[in-house]
């Protein structure tokens, strides 16, 4: 077997079952190389109306995060991209303090500024 993790979440569907579901994580190294997965390895976007925002959510999700992510200034927004695995929890706190939005790197790369290149979640808790 791999390196992979999995990770098991428990969702209730009503007072009297529940779903269970399992997602293989792969390691870094197989996603690093394989340009199939790597195009397509979970990749979350989301917005922020002030750098307030994201302040806050960087501090609130510490921790729970163990992916990659970058920081953009797009437009009048704040854009966080997000590659890795998002438990429920996370995506629970992402949505308390932003939303998720369909976009790519590509029209960020051109049309927005890129403020944290790497790790921006862990340059927030940093430095504020």
């Amino acid at each position: 077997m791999d390196n992979s993790k999995l990770i098991v979440e428990v969702a209730p569907v009503s007072h009297d079952s529940f779903v269970i579901l399992v997602t293989r994580i792969p390691d870094k190294k197989s996603v690093l190389y394989s340009s199939k997965h790597r195009k397509n390895y979970l990749n979350n976007f989301y917005q922020f109306s002030s750098f307030d925002e994201f302040v806050d959510l960087s501090k609130e999700i510490e921790g729970l995060f163990s992916g990659e992510s970058s920081f953009y200034k797009y437009q009048d927004w704040y854009v966080l991209y997000l590659n890795g695995y998002l438990t429920k929890k996370i995506q629970a706190i992402l949505e308390e303090y932003g939303t998720r939005i369909n976009t790519s790197l590509g029209i960020l790369n051109e049309h927005g500024k890129l403020l944290i290149n790497k790790n921006a979640l862990d340059v927030m808790n940093q430095y504020f």
